[in-house]
């Protein structure tokens, strides 16, 4: 028989074997939240060490397309996108609509659409002077001032029926945008809002977007075909 000493080695050697053989047969260890919090704060550490502040991302401005363009250009594409909002206010409605009135008292649709006409007439008539540094002839007047300026020029206008007052906005405005591309795109200065120039266009998208507004407003809270909501829609004390 083999002595008691030689039993207890080989009883531990034994132990051993399967100590090991226990833990060779073991998984992968698995991730753990305490794991992640640390490499969490090991990188926040790192950076306070090393000095560097972490940015937030820029906000990517809403109209990329704008940001890199000349004066000029910025202004003719607040154009373009405050009437593309009055156009969708305006698409579908029959002649019937155009004739309702946008509260008791207020204008019709169709003479809201001849009245910005009108305006883009105004812009026609008065460019060169605006170029040569005059500015428009409404800005600056009363209230009073406005409102007879108003109905005279809607008063040669108001013959137009509703077909043809949609078809007079759209020339009409294509032959404003044809006057604007004919100007040079410098000096900068004359497409701000500063230069009587800049000043009236730049007046043109804000008195879209009022009349869109009240357009979708009124569509809104009546029957935009048969009836005229009741609520009345204030008009803007200065004209654009």
């Amino acid at each position: 028989m083999a002595p008691p000493r030689e039993k207890s080695v080989a009883r531990g050697r034994a132990k051993a074997a399967a100590r090991k053989r226990t833990t060779g047969r073991r998984g992968p260890k698995r991730a753990t939240g305490r794991k992640t919090t640390a490499r969490k704060t090991t990188r926040r550490s790192v950076t306070r060490r090393s000095g560097l502040k972490l940015m937030p991302r820029p906000i990517p401005p809403a109209f990329p397309q704008s940001a890199d363009g000349s004066a000029k250009q910025r202004v003719m594409f607040e154009l373009l996108r405050a009437r593309t909002q009055l156009m969708a206010a305006l698409q579908g409605l029959s002649a019937g609509s155009g004739e309702q009135p946008l509260a008791p008292g207020k204008w019709t649709v169709r003479e809201v659409v001849l009245h910005l006409v009108a305006r883009d007439r105004a812009r026609l008539r008065e460019m060169e002077a605006a170029l040569l540094g005059r500015r428009g002839s409404w800005i600056g007047q009363d209230q009073a001032a406005n409102a007879a300026m108003n109905e005279r020029d809607l008063g040669a206008l108001r013959h137009h029926d509703w077909d043809q007052a949609l078809r007079l906005l759209q020339r009409t405005r294509r032959e404003l945008i044809e006057a604007i591309e004919a100007i040079p795109d410098q000096p900068a200065g004359v497409w701000l809002d500063t230069h009587p120039l800049g000043e009236m266009l730049l007046k043109l998208p804000t008195h879209d977007r009022h009349h869109a507004e009240a357009l979708k407003h009124w569509r809104a809270t009546g029957d935009a075909t048969t009836t005229a909501p009741a609520k009345r829609t204030r008009r803007r004390k200065e004209t654009q």
